[in-house]
């Protein structure tokens, strides 16, 4: 949170903006951008996709290697028949004529069980040609899984000088405006309000979660200061009238849009931006 103090005989104005480049809540901590990239790793959903990859190439380098192995087969079968081949002779005047003689007759009932065993001795280069071509799978999806971390360093940068570009236009603006008696402090809200004065005014643009709370404390601290709280999500809106309303105070909230002209074949048509919610105590 960045805290902006314009001071006069009798004013006291306090603005809180979001910043992510601020932690703690007391001194300021400065934060690296090596810092900021590794919490963006740490935090990044396809970071995991690397163990998933290295998982993947094991597998298929292990199967692949498989290959060279003895391969077992084993089949059964059981069948049965309702009519079987029987020799045309009749088995019981036969046993009359030749006393001792049997002709056995075919079961119609038959199993069969056979076991296999193969052993490739050569495949043309087939499994090393697999294992390359796992191995260069793995390789494309790591280097594809860098381009996108590249991706979000550069988002990382994006973030990071932003905020000191933010830091250094409200320098640039007290000098030029000689607003000497604004004063910059780096905290986190509300822990950062309990050693402050009283203030008459409170704008707040920004509170990565915390607006209840810190409305609590400005109320705290002065239960007739002035709140404004900016908005662009229906959800912080609802927060900033409920957090108001646990007070038995009512909010005025204004809807500011913007639009912009878009060139559309020979006309013009303005594009509507998100519009922004200006929330007011009465």
């Amino acid at each position: 949170m960045k805290r902006m103090i314009l001071n006069d005989w009798k004013r006291l104005v306090l603005v809180l903006l979001c910043s992510p480049l601020v932690q703690g809540a007391g001194a300021q901590e400065k934060v690296t951008l090596s810092q900021c990239y590794e919490w963006a790793r740490a935090n990044y959903p396809q970071v995991r996709q690397y163990r998933l990859i290295e998982q993947t190439e094991q597998y298929n380098l292990s199967n692949a290697a498989k290959g060279w192995l003895p391969q077992l087969a084993v089949n059964a079968k059981a069948t049965y028949q309702s009519d079987v081949t029987k020799l045309p002779f009749d088995a019981d005047k036969l046993s009359a004529i030749i006393p001792g003689i049997e002709i056995p007759t075919l079961s119609k009932d038959q199993y069969q069980v056979v076991a296999e065993v193969n052993q490739t001795i050569w495949d043309g280069g087939v499994i090393r040609s697999t294992r390359r071509l796992t191995e260069a799978q793995a390789t494309a999806d790591r280097e594809q899984l860098n381009s996108d971390l590249y991706i979000l360093n550069d988002r990382v940068n994006q973030l990071y000088f932003g905020c000191l570009l933010q830091d250094e236009l409200i320098r640039q603006n007290r000098a030029k405006f000689h607003a000497e008696n604004l004063h910059l402090t780096a905290g986190k809200a509300p822990e950062v309000l309990a050693n402050w004065p009283a203030p008459d005014a409170v704008f707040i643009g920004g509170s990565k979660g915390n607006l209840a709370a810190i409305m609590d404390a400005a109320l705290a601290a002065n239960p007739a200061v002035r709140l404004c709280i900016s908005a662009i999500a229906l959800e912080t809106l609802q927060q900033a009238i409920a957090a108001l309303a646990a007070h038995g105070l009512s909010a005025q909230v204004t809807q500011i849009a913007v639009s912009r002209s878009r060139a559309a074949g020979s006309l013009h048509l303005l594009m509507a931006n998100n519009p922004v919610f200006l929330i007011v105590r009465e």
